[in-house]
């Protein structure tokens, strides 16, 4: 009697050699491999190794890939196999290319679900990968609402099994949503024009539209009549064209053109404005012969463009993840500052802005407004100064990371407070008698501290973050992972304020002397990039939001 094992390696062997109708032989190498393999897992497992071994016939190897998919849907042990059906069917099949997708999610989802505790994680970030994949396939045919429903899953995902990846996440979302609403906006406009078709307004704002949020400067100029601007009939036809097909003096006035239009660019299309400017001054320096005037002035233009794309891709990539996680911000500008004193405040005691709106208001006791890192800073006398937040209006998160610059004045031998929500609880940030600045969160029932490397010098601005995820806490010293230390046990509860520039404990104590800027906490952990982003934009003078 011939084995199982021993049949569908014969099978396998006529189908190699294309001696009979695929068909006929593939239900036979089915069968084959089922009495080998006992289960519908092992039987999709050796289909896949089937299908790898007939790469000379595309059309048969995706019918036995698709057989490795059914099979390993139809048990626990088969999921992981029929992930790697799908996926291998997603990247050949490119004609069917959405329908795989959809597959492939389908067997994603189910393979986190069957997945034991301790490699949920793992499986969790290979979905939350298809899902960002497949939304940013939606965006490219223009289904904006499909890529944030997709999107909107992936952040569930995320906050069970990935909660680190939180913030990104959020920021391509709230990305996809503002596409979504260009296109309902577009739509309108198109329904509207149709209306009104006399109304030039309307007409140049929809041209704008295809133009600068939909990269579409072929549909733009459909809509060019007599009665749009003289602007607008120039520079759109140019930007249809390739650049090489331009003379260099009309790319460097497209360049200029684009370079206009970025400042009403929505903050997710400004980056790809700047950047077509930036190709077009590239293109016209490239081709320009002469040193003269117009050289000049490109590449001055070109410099100028490029510093702000850069920003603009930092802020597009950054800013709106941060926004998202923040539960305070208090930036302390001038135009957040409201004094005793003040023409325009009538109050008795001084206060600051949370831009973040959830805290409203820090009372401010002594401290002075002063310059600082970004815009305006508060200066901390040492002696009797701080910020106080309201009570119980940041609460203890289960994660948090605390994002601050600070000016250290004088030295002290004693511990002296930037952040602090700590006392028998919490967490903060310090400045221990030894010089170095360290992270604490207070678990298990003790202290533990995250230090920098080394101490902090006079009148130097020094970017702060401690993170905490439940497990460790982290510092970082502008933008660099100083130290990390494992935090067993649970947080300890404090009913405490949160104070800055001195300890909330029942009798003020550690008092800062310097000045401090740009205090951000976050219910979120920023990853280490994250941190970095942050860095730069202070170092770039940019704030977080603005008021």
């Amino acid at each position: 009697m011939v084995s199982g094992r021993l049949l569908w390696t014969a099978v396998l062997s006529v189908l190699l050699s294309g001696a009979v109708a695929a068909g006929d032989e593939l239900d036979e190498l089915v069968r084959a491999i089922q009495a080998d393999a006992k289960t519908d897992a092992k039987t999709a497992e050796k289909l896949l190794q089937a299908g790898a071994a007939v790469d000379a016939d595309p059309k048969l190897q995706s019918r036995i890939y698709q057989k490795a998919y059914e099979y390993g849907l139809k048990e626990r042990a088969g999921y992981a196999t029929a992930v790697r059906a799908a996926d291998i069917l997603w990247r050949a099949d490119k004609a069917n290319r959405p329908q795989w997708e959809e597959k492939l999610l389908t067997a994603c989802r189910m393979d986190l679900r069957a997945a034991p505790r301790k490699e949920k994680a793992r499986k969790a970030r290979g979905l939350l990968g298809r899902l960002a994949s497949a939304a940013k396939a939606r965006t490219a045919v223009r289904d904006h609402a499909g890529a944030v429903k997709l999107l909107d899953e992936a952040a569930t995902v995320a906050r069970s099994y990935v909660p680190e990846m939180q913030l990104e996440l959020a920021g391509k979302r709230k990305r996809a949503q503002s596409a979504e609403a260009k296109a309902r906006e577009l739509d309108r406009c198109r329904a509207r024009l149709e209306a009104e078709p006399d109304n030039g307004g309307l007409r140049e704002k929809l041209i704008l539209l295809h133009v600068v949020e939909f990269d579409s400067a072929h549909d733009a100029q459909k809509l060019l009549t007599a009665d749009v601007s003289e602007r607008l009939r120039t520079y759109v036809p140019l930007a249809s064209r390739k650049l090489k097909e331009l003379q260099p003096v009309a790319c460097l006035e497209l360049g200029d053109w684009y370079k206009s239009l970025a400042a009403g660019a929505s903050p997710g299309r400004k980056a790809y404005v700047l950047a077509r400017a930036k190709a077009c001054y590239e293109s016209f320096i490239a081709r320009h012969q002469e040193t003269d005037v117009r050289m000049l002035k490109a590449k001055v233009s070109l410099s100028q463009v490029a510093d702000e794309l850069r920003l603009a891709q930092r802020a597009g990539g950054r800013r709106s993840e941060f926004t998202d996680a923040c539960i305070l911000y208090l930036p302390f500008d001038r135009e957040t500052f409201y004094k005793k004193g003040d023409r325009s405040y009538k109050g008795d005691r001084s206060y600051t802005k949370d831009l973040t709106g959830k805290t409203k208001y820090a009372r401010v006791v002594g401290a002075k407004y002063t310059g600082g890192k970004v815009k305006g800073a508060l200066a901390f006398d040492g002696v009797n100064d701080y910020v106080h937040l309201p009570t119980g209006k940041l609460g203890l998160p289960a994660q948090v990371t605390i994002s601050v610059w600070v000016n250290l004045r004088g030295r002290s031998k004693t511990t002296m407070a930037v952040f602090s929500k700590e006392e028998a609880g919490g967490y903060g940030i310090s400045r221990g008698p030894h010089g170095r600045m360290y992270f604490t969160v207070f678990t298990g029932g003790k202290y533990r501290s995250a230090e920098a490397k080394s101490p902090a010098v006079l009148s130097r601005w020094y970017h702060l973050a401690g993170t905490w995820d439940g497990k460790v806490a982290r510092m970082y010293v502008d933008g660099e992972l100083q130290d990390d230390v494992a935090t067993p046990g649970a947080v300890g509860r404090t009913s405490m304020p949160a104070m800055i520039g001195a300890n909330p404990g029942p009798r003020r104590s550690m008092f800062w002397r310097g000045m401090i800027d740009e205090v951000a906490v976050f219910n979120r952990v920023l990853s280490k990039e994250d941190v970095a982003a942050l860095h730069q934009m202070g170092v770039e003078g940019k704030p977080l939001m603005s008021p």
